[in-house]
């Protein structure tokens, strides 16, 4: 069964390196948003349901940030893993971010390997 990931990630680089990861995997769909507004247009429509989140923590030039995004996603998806990214945190902040909305958190820059090895854990895939 095809796995569905949503990607949110203003810096291309960044997404083109993710969606490079995420071909290691089988049966894995990608959808890549640069913005916190595209990706709330897609799941205003209904019609898209994701198995794993991959969230930029800030989104710059999105008038919704990473970590609004997250919380609109945990609220409309309780159970859904959500992977925050960030490259600008303190301490409290992941644990804040944590507490409200995200599965795991990952500290940019990060090792594809890594990535790889948090969304084989939340899709219980290997």
């Amino acid at each position: 069964m095809t796995k569905k990931i949503l990607i949110v990630e203003d810096d291309t680089r960044l997404s083109n390196l993710i969606e490079e990861t995420l071909q290691a995997l089988d049966d894995i769909e990608a959808r890549v948003f640069a913005s916190g507004d595209a990706t709330m247009n897609l799941l205003l429509t209904g019609e898209y349901r994701p198995d794993l989140a991959i969230l930029d923590y800030e989104l710059a030039g999105s008038q919704i940030s990473g970590e609004e995004l997250c919380v609109i996603l945990r609220n409309s998806f309780p159970t859904l893993p959500i992977i925050m990214l960030s490259g600008r945190m303190d301490p409290q902040d992941i644990s804040d971010v944590l507490r409200a909305c995200g599965s795991t958190f990952i500290q940019k820059p990060y090792s594809p390997r890594d990535l790889l090895g948090r969304i084989e854990k939340l899709l219980k895939i290997s």
